[in-house]
């Protein structure tokens, strides 16, 4: 697939490192209603997540992307209509495994008085490593 951002997309790498050796930040878009029920589940959010659309639409944020250390769901930390963050926190893949994820929503109109959620959420470790990747100046080797 051609991206239309035409290469304004491509990560940033350390000098010396490949596509391969750098993992990019593993990002998902996933839609919510108002009462952050799950209607729309991204490709990218079945890889983060490992869960499956049919596992996670019409179920509730706060049940699957729970604190897996504090079970705290997704509302506890609500924005009250306005866009909010949360994160890094673990949450438990569909394998079992945490992944510390970091959230964030804004509202959406989703037709005539209808609102949800777009909730973006992002592998939390990658994003941070290659923000730091991007900060660190790398010195070149003399080889």
């Amino acid at each position: 697939m051609t991206s239309m951002f035409k290469g304004r997309d491509q990560h940033f790498r350390p000098r010396g490192t490949t596509p391969s050796t750098t993992p990019a930040p593993v990002g998902a878009t996933v839609v919510l209603d108002q009462h952050l029920r799950f209607t729309g589940w991204s490709r990218a959010a079945e890889e983060l997540f490992g869960l499956a659309s049919e596992e996670v639409l019409g179920r509730s944020a706060d049940a699957v992307l729970a604190d897996a250390e504090t079970g705290a769901g997704v509302s506890a930390a609500g924005g009250g209509g306005a866009a909010w963050s949360l994160g890094p926190r673990p949450v438990r893949r569909g394998d079992g495994r945490p992944v510390s994820v970091s959230l964030s929503l804004i509202p959406l109109a989703l037709g005539v008085d209808a609102t949800g959620w777009l909730m973006t959420a992002m592998d939390a470790e990658l994003a941070h490593r290659e923000a730091v990747g991007g900060m660190v100046c790398w010195p070149q080797s003399s080889a």
